[in-house]
């Protein structure tokens, strides 16, 4: 929904105000340099837990892993951005599908055995039955419309794709190895704020520093009066007690 209100505002305002645009629906964008995440970029993701060893699952239809998507190179939709620029009257005031279209197509399945083939590694996958309601089995772009207006067509494969975030990885693996740590850090930090807004709300507490352990775990200290409890659908009594957090990585990763 907020991708369209986006469009509707930009063609809104070409047509108020003579702003010439265009529009791009882009599929599955994915290449070097991207941060994948489970909701975003799960192409690099994929490669990403293979290179680094963690785990991943396949969600919704069976747990099966046969969910399609057509994959888009960012090398490919840069070299259309910059004919759209250089060409700007040939494309102005259209709405275009910009994906890889059925011959860069996949499913998580066949990406797994890709990314175990360029990557050399086998990973843990965990099938997960529940569907998503959002979740669309199969999506292909087609771009017949834009690949009309000057002849651009994408040239990478899914399997170039995936074999170009492979070489990023490899050329920078304890950089993004590092930065894996402090996404986990992030997480648990937030985790532990949320604790502790919490239990602000619903009791006095006393802080004390948090102090790391022998196991690389952080301990935090809340001193908590035993007649005060947290509500969540009932009191709980919690006495004074140090709260320890594992897990929580120390500043060397």
């Amino acid at each position: 929904m907020t991708k369209l209100a986006a469009e509707l505002m930009i063609e809104e305002y070409g047509d108020a105000f003579g702003m010439p645009y265009v529009i791009n629906r882009c599929g599955l964008i994915a290449g070097p340099w991207q941060m994948g995440k489970s909701d975003q970029g799960v192409v690099a993701l994929w490669m990403a837990a293979h290179c680094f060893g963690r785990g991943l699952r396949y969600i919704g239809y069976g747990g099966t892993g046969k969910q399609v998507r057509d994959v888009l190179h960012v090398d490919d939709l840069v070299e259309l951005t910059l004919d759209q620029i250089a060409h700007p009257d040939d494309y102005a005031g259209k709405t275009f599908n910009v994906g890889g279209g059925l011959e860069s197509s996949l499913s998580l399945l066949e990406m797994t055995t890709l990314c175990r083939e360029i990557s050399g590694r086998t990973i843990a996958i965990t099938p997960e039955a529940q569907e998503r309601k959002a979740d669309l089995r199969v999506y292909l772009s087609d771009s017949a419309k834009v690949e009309a207006v000057r002849g651009w067509k994408p040239k990478r494969s899914a399997a170039q794709t995936l074999e170009d975030i492979h070489k990023w990885i490899q050329s920078r693996h304890a950089e993004l190895a590092g930065l894996g740590c402090v996404n986990a850090m992030l997480k648990q930090a937030l985790r532990v704020a949320l604790f502790l807004y919490v239990t602000v709300l619903c009791c006095p507490v006393e802080f004390f520093a948090p102090e790391p352990t022998v196991d690389g775990s952080w301990q935090l200290g809340l001193n908590v009066a035993a007649d005060q409890g947290l509500r969540f659908g009932e009191d709980i009594e919690w006495p004074s007690r140090a709260f320890r957090l594992p897990g929580f990585p120390n500043a060397g990763g």
